[in-house]
């Protein structure tokens, strides 16, 4: 609430409340496809020692190049091109487009068609790693190591 008053009245930022639906059907997607992510670095947890780096790695790397804190247009090419893999990308866009106003350079319905779309591939990709590192794990033996 306190947030919510410093917001609105001194930074003077107004929020659009008839875009609260479709934000909150846009933050489902997008956290429904970060279970993949999840997933996947679940998997590669089971094969390697210092799992850790990897949960780190892979929060640092979609903090920096999802465009909460700044534009996407900030970012040098290559990163911006590797954010348009990241349903964060998508969904932070479409959350401000809702709430804020904010001009979009893609449809609202090719975000939502992105996000849906990587929502498959990431959770399709992240059972596949994950499975395929169980098998490994009881193969060699590693699983009672953690």
């Amino acid at each position: 609430l306190i947030e919510a008053v410093v917001v609105v009245f001194i930074f003077k930022i107004f929020f659009n409340a008839g875009g609260m639906f479709f934000s909150l059907l846009l933050l489902l997607l997008m956290i429904s496809t970060l279970y993949g992510l999840g997933i996947l670095v679940a998997g590669l947890t089971i094969g390697l020692k210092q799992w850790w780096v990897i949960s780190e790695a892979v929060s640092t790397l979609v903090t920096i190049i999802t465009p909460i804190a700044y534009p996407l247009a900030i970012l040098p090419l290559f990163l911006q091109k590797i954010a348009l893999f990241l349903p964060t990308t998508y969904g932070v866009m479409g959350i401000r487009h809702f709430l804020l106003g904010e001009h979009l350079t893609l449809s609202i319905h090719t975000i939502f068609l992105r996000i849906a779309i990587m929502l498959i591939i990431w959770i399709f990709f992240g059972l596949m790693i994950f499975l395929i590192m169980d098998r490994y794990g009881r193969k060699k033996g590693v699983l009672s190591l953690y």
